[in-house]
């Protein structure tokens, strides 16, 4: 049965449609289970004609349109609009991202899972999850929580803590092509949007901020939290972008996740999102250790058996076809190297024992009287290989440090046929290139004896550079393009110094030119402040180093084939960058007293 509407009673006077429906102040509205509703700058001239345009289900015939006062709605029905918790629905409380992190020929597995976003605070926070950084912990799950870029943070970073300045943020944005079109205003700190629910991506910074589940352990040997992340999600794939910061970690490290599908499963937000949740990832014993902590590394990646089955492969053709030149792209490694570290080297004790007929084999003396003795052994094993050590019928006078891929080298063997020139490098697969590519020259060069003056080795020169030569014995040193080593705690790890400068003095003839050349001016300005520094060295004259003329006339032919013929050089030339050269000559020793 149907209730009727009850008539008003005797007396009074009819009340309008509007005061039938109006509420008074006092009572109490509750608001409907919707998103928290956020003023925006548009707004919705529409909403308040749409409601007016509804019927009473209160009024008995509901034969008109009745217009509601706005001012009694207000509260639980704003004309604005609204802007709900989560940007979209790949970024809300429950979402899951798996990817991975790429660190410099490392790559890692990284889970994502967010745990609260709310877009009227731009701020969102969860756990990350990294596996495979140490041996001793193989997953790490940080707590995160993120910034949203809209109108409460700009792009500029504003936690001085965080390591991170003006310029370095454009350095990272700038790696994002979602970005390009918002470079030339993103700078300014005053600059807000509010419109990022209309764009198709969506920008972030993603601080971690301790470990789970013990948020007590500040530091893991071999892992680092400190840094944090520049973000570029986009909303329509789900995609996400992230690069890595931490001013004493490596640059650009690239973080790389998609959506997880989780086929219209409830959101698992815990009933207050003030109050951190509890994860969902599996708990990992801690130890709490006091050890400085270092970048995220490892020592193998997925996909790295494949590449060495690839290399060993490809040597095998190489031992094949003597003849056959190697390619560089089976023999790239990176191009820093601590020197500082323990690496695995065979050196001399002294440089009458090291074997040099290995490396010149025309040169070797005949003699068999002339070979020193054999190494001796800890092992009394009478089986055990020994090496016989030989001497040349002449010493290597040019010694090229840091040669890198032999440019220079296999431009000065002809110029300079009769000096033994050697190469000097501390990469492993970098030095098996050259010697493979003086092993084939050499061979396409048997009936001219072309380029058997050539050669190189893996050394340290840092650490043994008189273990191998003589004193007063080179004629010629090349520093071409060494590490610059930009940071100041990193600046004792270049190869000028002071104490090196000394080292290189007493292994070179006087009247012998050391030759450097970088496209780094403080670099340049390093060098060339040492090496004039030093009491055993002199500035060559201009025209010796750049010469008079277009042509360069008077310039040394040394400078002239560092300058175009090294890797580097060529690499400058392309770029049309500069190069900045200093020659240094080895002066007498003052007479003694």
């Amino acid at each position: 049965m149907q209730q009727q509407p009850t008539p008003p009673p005797h007396g009074s006077r009819e009340q309008s449609p509007s005061e039938t429906h109006s509420k008074p102040s006092s009572t109490s509205i509750e608001a409907p289970n919707r998103d928290i509703p956020t003023p925006m700058t548009a707004i919705d001239d529409n909403a308040e004609d749409q409601r007016a345009s509804q019927a009473s289900p209160l009024s008995a015939t509901a034969p008109a349109p009745i217009r509601y006062n706005p001012s009694h709605l207000a509260a639980p029905y704003p004309a604005h609009r609204f802007l709900p918790n989560t940007s979209s629905s790949l970024l809300r409380p429950g979402s899951r991202f798996k990817g991975s992190q790429t660190s410099d020929r490392q790559q890692y597995e990284v889970d994502v899972e967010i745990k609260h976003v709310d877009m009227r605070e731009s701020f969102m926070c969860g756990y990350l999850r990294i596996q495979g950084l140490t041996d001793d912990h193989p997953s790490l799950t940080t707590y995160f929580e993120g910034e949203i870029i809209g109108n409460k943070y700009t792009f500029v970073t504003q936690h001085p803590e965080w390591g991170s300045n003006e310029k370095v943020d454009r350095q990272h944005w700038a790696r994002f092509p979602a970005y390009k079109p918002l470079s030339k205003h993103s700078s300014r700190s005053e600059i807000v949007s509010k419109d990022w629910m209309q764009k198709e991506h969506l920008f972030m910074r993603w601080k971690e901020y301790f470990l789970v589940p013990d948020h007590r352990v500040k530091t893991i040997s071999g892992a680092s939290f400190e840094g944090f992340y520049y973000i570029s999600f986009n909303q329509v794939s789900g995609g996400i972008e992230g690069i890595y910061f931490h001013a004493k970690s490596e640059k650009f490290q690239k973080l790389q996740l998609e959506h997880v599908d989780d086929h219209g499963l409830a959101s698992r937000e815990p009933a207050n999102p003030l109050s951190p949740p509890t994860p969902n990832f599996p708990s990992t014993n801690l130890q709490i250790s006091t050890t400085p902590m270092s970048k995220r590394k490892t020592d193998d990646m997925p996909g790295e058996p494949a590449k060495r089955q690839k290399r060993e492969e490809y040597k095998k053709t190489l031992i094949e076809n003597d003849a056959a030149l190697p390619k560089k792209k089976f023999y790239r490694q990176r191009a820093h190297a601590n020197p500082f570290s323990d690496h695995s080297l065979t050196y001399p004790t002294s440089p009458a024992d090291m074997d040099w007929a290995s490396l010149y084999p025309i040169y070797a003396v005949k003699d068999d009287e002339q070979s020193k003795p054999k190494l001796t052994s800890h092992d009394n094993d009478p089986e055990e290989k020994r090496t016989a050590i030989k001497a040349l019928t002449k010493n290597v006078e040019i010694a090229d440090i840091g040669c890198g891929f032999g440019g220079l080298i296999f431009a000065l063997a002809p110029k300079f046929p009769d000096k033994l020139i050697l190469g000097l490098e501390i990469r492993t697969s970098v030095t098996e290139y050259v010697q493979e590519k003086v092993r084939a020259l050499r061979v396409q060069n048997a009936a001219t004896g072309a380029y058997q003056n050539a050669s190189c080795i893996r050394a340290n020169t840092m650490k043994f550079l008189p273990n191998f030569f003589q004193k007063a014995q080179l004629d010629k040193i090349f520093l071409c393009f060494p590490d610059p080593h930009f940071k100041q705690r990193k600046h004792k790890a270049r190869i000028v110094s002071y104490t090196l400068n000394s080292e290189y003095a007493y292994v070179l003839k006087p009247g012998a030119v050391v030759y450097t050349i970088t496209d780094v001016q403080d670099l340049h300005e390093w060098m060339k402040g040492h090496f004039e520094k030093h009491p055993s060295f002199e500035r060559v004259s201009k025209v010796f180093e750049e010469g008079e003329g277009d042509n360069g006339e008077g310039m040394d032919e040394c400078v002239r084939l560092m300058r175009g013929e090294t890797e580097e050089g060529k690499k400058v030339t392309r770029n049309n960058g500069m190069k900045y050269v200093a020659c240094f000559r080895r002066l007498e020793d003052p007479a003694w007293p």
